[in-house]
């Protein structure tokens, strides 16, 4: 349990406005924890992640936009772990990067399906 506390503790370090930068820490912190994320997703425990994340938001006053970005990261990450993390870190955040973009421009489009 210990393991997790670490894997916890690293996650709630990120802060910053650089998201390439924190995407960066965000996978260094993945690809170390690889094995306990594997054992989350499989003991269908994983939402907790998303969660945590999305809880250090204010919750007086939801920000959905910082919701969804949290969400697709987090299902790129997590999806990208499932399938072996084939990916070297730099490819993994540009392709978040390129989805994120993707999203922002459907919804200044208004196109988002």
């Amino acid at each position: 349990m210990d393991y997790y506390k670490k894997l916890y503790d690293e996650f709630n370090q990120v802060s910053g406005s650089n998201i390439v930068e924190n995407l960066n820490i965000i996978i260094s912190i993945t690809r170390k924890y690889a094995d306990a994320i594997r054992l989350l997703q499989k003991s269908g425990l994983l939402h907790f992640v998303l969660e945590q994340l999305n809880s250090s938001f204010d919750t007086n006053k939801p920000n959905y936009r910082l919701v969804l970005w949290n969400g697709i990261i987090y299902n790129i990450i997590f999806s990208w772990v499932k399938t072996d993390m084939h990916e070297t870190n730099e490819e993994i955040v540009n392709k978040i990067m390129e989805a994120l973009e993707e999203v922002a421009n459907s919804v200044i489009h208004n196109s988002l399906i």
